[in-house]
């Protein structure tokens, strides 16, 4: 579903409505005017200079993916150990 039909640069968009704007992972932002929807999504979804990464909700999810891939090394980091002291 998507609306506005902007050439979104957010990776996490996942769709829009008249006045809502949809993110991976159940997120919502709600706008009571539909002017308001559409100036966040110029200033941040669809900017082209990338300004989807002040978003709070962007920023919020690229932690999140950079703190699983961080706790993935770590646990493939202990499993090496693991198996080199066994042998």
């Amino acid at each position: 579903m998507d609306y506005w039909h902007m050439s979104y640069q957010c990776p996490y968009i996942s769709g829009t409505t008249e006045n809502k704007i949809y993110c991976d992972g159940n997120c919502r932002i709600q706008f009571s005017a539909v002017a308001d929807c559409r100036e966040f999504l110029r200033s941040y979804c669809a900017n082209q200079d990338q300004h989807w990464k002040d978003c709070c909700i962007a920023q919020s999810k690229t932690r999140r993916i950079e703190k699983n891939e961080e706790i993935k090394k770590e646990i493939r980091e202990w499993r090496n150990k693991e198996t080199r002291r066994k042998t």
